[in-house]
């Protein structure tokens, strides 16, 4: 396999790992998200059922303030008359009137009669003690408060909670029902305007299920959770979870939407949820993923460029080094090797071209050698050929002697 081909399956490797990457992004930060909400709706819904807690505690304390007030005149001030009691009760609801109280009154267990600090003066026939609330402050146990469901005053519109305590005389007989009344149109509207991050609603239910408070007015006093059919399964199993005293989350379908419902008590039968749109996680893991791809995007164009601008600067060094080295190969002593550059490819060229330099001065050196070695060969060549010359020369004398030598010895053979 040629580098070039290594260095694109190289870039094709880069690329599938972001690429995986942003998948397993995708596909986990609808998990990560789903659990953060769980936890900080949890946390939200806790806190806010502690305040509520908080609300009825503070009403539970003036009571026993009211009923601590009544039991000391009725016990110690012998102030058992009707019209006495209401004096009392006037004067302390004229203090307390800017807490959102509405109402005090006394019921008496002698005679069914009640004292009510507002002045309103009950029928002949009416009898206290056969109020569901007075029933239910005289059997509590002693001290304890027990708190009505919410109804809407017939007169004013307003919705209102009664809360009950039982008072006792010295003997423990039961003197009567102290009942205040307030108006929670406010906490009402602090309950429906409930949210997480900015979505979602909030509600309280009663122990039996019943809607006390909502944005959805029509609910109010109307629905209830339970038992109502034409809700969806998953609402009302939600809402047995609710009544049930757990806190969690748990998720349902109201209307074609799925919602998760955060949950908690607040305590004296009441019960706190609030329901947050499941589309607002999709929609932030839509969000964070289009965020991500977009970084993803161009950290694949920024790693695609480089990888590019490396594969083509080390395609032309190889293309360069392969042209070169052929043309060595064929004896083209004067190409040298593409040396631009501060990497390791460059690094080698420029080696390669001194070295390719210092073998043609080696050449060279060599070619002028056998330039001067030939000079003088020609030049003994011709010394040589003077010699020769010159041994013919002699040569042609010697013949000559011996020729009159042998002309001698004829004359001195014929002398003889």
């Amino acid at each position: 396999m040629s580098i070039r081909k290594k260095l694109f399956l190289m870039a094709m490797t880069v690329f599938a790992a972001i690429i995986l990457m942003m998948g397993t992004i995708w596909m986990r930060a609808s998990g990560v998200l789903e659990d953060f909400l769980s936890a900080a709706g949890t946390e939200i819904v806790t806190h806010s059922a502690q305040n509520l807690r908080g609300q009825h505690e503070k009403l539970a304390a003036l009571l026993h303030s009211v009923s601590e007030s009544l039991q000391y005149a009725y016990t110690e001030f012998s102030i058992t008359d009707e019209d006495r009691i209401e004096e009392i009760l006037a004067a302390i609801l004229d203090r307390v009137k800017g807490e959102g109280v509405d109402g005090l009154a006394l019921g008496f267990e002698s005679n069914g009669r009640v004292a009510v600090g507002s002045g309103w003066k009950e029928p002949d026939d009416f009898d206290v003690r056969t109020r569901d609330y007075y029933k239910r402050a005289a059997q509590a146990p002693r001290n304890a408060v027990v708190f009505s469901d919410p109804y809407l005053d017939v007169i004013t519109g307003d919705m209102v909670m009664t809360s009950a305590t039982a008072i006792y005389d010295k003997l423990d007989h039961l003197i009567g029902v102290v009942v205040l009344d307030t108006i929670v149109n406010s906490l009402s509207r602090y309950i429906g305007n409930l949210n997480i991050f900015g979505y979602g609603s909030g509600m309280a239910l009663m122990q039996d299920g019943l809607v006390i408070a909502s944005d959805r007015k029509e609910d109010i006093l109307e629905t209830n959770l339970i038992t109502d059919p034409n809700l969806d399964p998953s609402l009302r199993a939600v809402a047995q979870q609710i009544v049930s005293g757990k806190t969690g989350s748990s998720r349902f379908t109201r209307d074609g939407e799925d919602f998760q419902m955060f949950y908690a008590p607040i305590g004296y039968g009441f019960f706190l949820g609030v329901s947050f749109p499941y589309s607002v996680i999709k929609g932030i893991v839509w969000s964070l993923t289009s965020v991500i791809l977009l970084v993803a995007l161009i950290a694949l164009a920024i790693t695609g460029f480089v990888i590019y601008r490396i594969v083509l600067t080390l395609s032309r060094a190889v293309r360069s080094m392969t042209r070169v080295t052929r043309g060595l190969a064929e004896g083209e002593l004067l190409m040298r090797f593409d040396a631009h550059g501060g990497d390791e490819l460059a690094q080698i060229s420029r080696s390669m071209n001194e070295m390719l330099d210092n073998f043609c001065s080696v050449l060279i050196d060599i070619r002028a050698s056998a330039l001067e070695t030939a000079e003088e060969s020609e030049t003994l060549a011709g010394l040589s050929q003077e010699t020769l010359t010159s041994m013919e020369g002699v040569r042609s004398t010697v013949e000559s002697v011996n020729k009159l030598v042998g002309d001698t010895n004829s004359s001195l053979a014929e002398v003889a």
